[in-house]
């Protein structure tokens, strides 16, 4: 999964947003848990559509439906204008085993999901929402944050702030350093 957010679209998102890391694990962090958390939500909503019109395919309207009820902050600033930050190829293949893995998921709940498949030229638009949700989650540290450096732990706290997960009793932000 590292592979998919390379170090240098972490590191130059950290540089738009004038972000400063304490330490180098923060960018191991982002790169294990930033895409998952984006990418999911946004697949549970776009299978559930696909399969409430009995579809196979996921098509535009289940990526905009998907877009429109995602609770995650989503950024204005395009990849086209600033960069793209997921390796194409590898997203693909990581798209393809989430889908396989909310599919397995949901036989087991007896849902009696249908094969769902998602075309290249589909793909191209779920990570344009990725990345604007991607963008739109650092947006949303570098605002929280101030004018601190970013640590892995300030990172875990964030994140669990915005997917709604507890915070293991830990309601104070004592994880930021002064710059």
């Amino acid at each position: 999964m590292q592979s998919v957010l390379p170090d240098g679209s972490i590191k130059s998102l950290f540089r738009e947003l004038s972000l400063e890391r304490s330490d180098d694990i923060v960018i191991a962090s982002m790169q294990a848990e930033l895409v998952s958390a984006c990418l999911t939500p946004l697949l549970k909503s776009m299978i559930v559509s696909c399969m409430l019109h009995k579809r196979k395919y996921i098509n535009e309207r289940d990526i905009e439906y998907a877009r429109r009820v995602s609770t995650l902050p989503c950024s204005s600033r395009k990849s086209v204008e600033k960069g793209y930050l997921l390796e194409t190829r590898k997203f693909g293949k990581v798209c393809t085993s989430h889908i396989d893995i909310i599919i397995d998921v949901m036989s087991k709940q007896n849902m009696d999901p249908t094969s769902i498949k998602v075309s290249s030229e589909m793909l191209v638009h779920i990570q344009e929402i990725v990345e604007a949700h991607i963008r739109g989650c650092c947006e949303f540290f570098a605002a929280e944050t101030g004018q601190r450096s970013y640590s892995y732990r300030l990172f875990d706290h964030h994140l669990a702030q915005l997917m709604g997960e507890p915070l293991d009793g830990r309601d104070d932000i004592t994880f930021a350093c002064p710059s």
